[in-house]
């Protein structure tokens, strides 16, 4: 993979009163922080090493440019469909903002050598933007100058040993900077690079999306058991948690729960398909298929409004706050996948079905923006 240095614009820290308001506005508030000067330019072009502490957690990883052309080449590799009617709308806001606020986060099958340079950097230096973002988040970076041996030890690394990233998070905006980069270049204008963060798989924590939906009211919560029973074998539980390994579920219903496990029938039929996909068992495209769509008529899981989604990272508590003592609503916890399940399906020219992995880290609006 090439990666390069690029021109930083970054906080006025001096001038931040709240990171997370700051960080909760910018996205659309770009040009007049520009203007009121609360972001600056970095003086020269580099890379920086970034590394987030949350809670218990410690991410680290490198943020660079990207030439674009990499993403159109399918050197960065995609999961998800996207939806033209988005990327008219970030395309937009590119367009207004003239500028990338936000890094896509890309990530990549550990090289050890790499995590140890990232690391080396993080514990030799000190820090040349430090912001607390509430009580328990960190912001750190790190400058790898444009030329110097760091900078071209990660040139030189990823070139030999990094074949392809993957698309963690920000589909949409890989291809609305492809779409801006074809008006750019229609017009004789030079291309943007793709801002991107940089996580091994080593250094990501994929979780499921867990789902929250709306119950019809002619389906009785033991109407709903009844049906599940014939895709899966439902034990109570004498009170709710996460579900422990793949292929299980939780469901929550008014002030019960149950775990939910794939009967082995639902394996032995996709087995026999011809369509290459039906290989692909994960619990999310196994929900969408036949619970979602044939229970309760969900056949468009990304906009229908019946049913939304939880981040993993919210945990159980962000789950029972959705739908306990809620009897128009249930929910259904789902297990997380492996880096390694992301590489090996879009290696095998796949899409992973809709709402199936919530990445960490999430990276904020406005910490690191590429001026366009």
């Amino acid at each position: 993979m090439i990666i390069d240095s690029f021109s930083p614009v970054l906080p006025n820290t001096a001038l931040v009163a709240s990171a997370d308001a700051f960080f909760n506005v910018v996205k659309n508030d770009y040009l007049n922080y520009r203007n009121r000067g609360m972001f600056l330019e970095h003086p020269e072009k580099c890379m920086l090493v970034y590394r987030l502490r949350e809670n218990d957690s410690t991410f680290l990883g490198l943020i660079t440019g990207l030439p674009a052309d990499q993403y159109s080449t399918g050197k960065i590799k995609k999961h998800e469909g996207t939806l033209a009617a988005s990327e008219q709308q970030q395309l937009q806001l590119l367009v207004l903002r003239e500028a990338i606020v936000k890094p896509v986060l890309l990530t990549y099958p550990a090289v050890s050598k790499i995590d140890q340079k990232l690391q080396e950097v993080a514990d030799t230096q000190a820090p040349f933007l430090y912001i607390e973002d509430g009580k328990s988040i960190r912001h750190e970076l790190f400058e790898v100058n444009q030329g110097s041996e760091v900078e071209e030890f990660f040139k030189s690394a990823f070139a030999k040993t990094v074949d392809s990233l993957y698309i963690a998070d920000g589909h949409h905006r890989c291809s609305t900077l492809a779409l801006y980069n074809r008006e750019q270049k229609a017009k004789g204008e030079p291309e943007a690079p793709l801002l991107a963060a940089l996580f091994s798989s080593k250094q990501v924590n994929v979780q499921a999306f867990h789902r929250s939906i709306h119950l019809p009211v002619d389906l009785s919560p033991l109407a709903l058991i009844a049906k599940l029973s014939d895709l899966c074998i439902v034990t109570p539980l004498r009170e709710p948690q996460l579900p422990q390994e793949r292929h299980q579920m939780t469901l929550l219903i008014e002030d019960e729960s149950f775990s939910l496990r794939w009967r082995k029938e639902v394996f032995s039929k996709r087995e026999s398909s011809d369509d290459p996909k039906d290989k692909i068992a994960l619990d999310a495209g196994l929900f969408n298929q036949l619970i979602a769509a044939p229970i309760f008529g969900i056949t468009d899981v990304r906009t229908d409004e019946r049913i939304s989604y939880i981040p993993g990272n919210k945990g159980l508590r962000g789950m029972l706050d959705r739908v306990q003592r809620r009897t128009d609503r249930v929910g259904f916890m789902l297990y997380g996948i492996e880096a390694k399940d992301l590489f090996d399906i879009v290696d095998a020219g796949l899409i992973m079905p809709p709402k199936s992995t919530w990445f960490e880290p999430r990276l904020r609006n406005g910490l690191v923006v590429l001026e366009v």
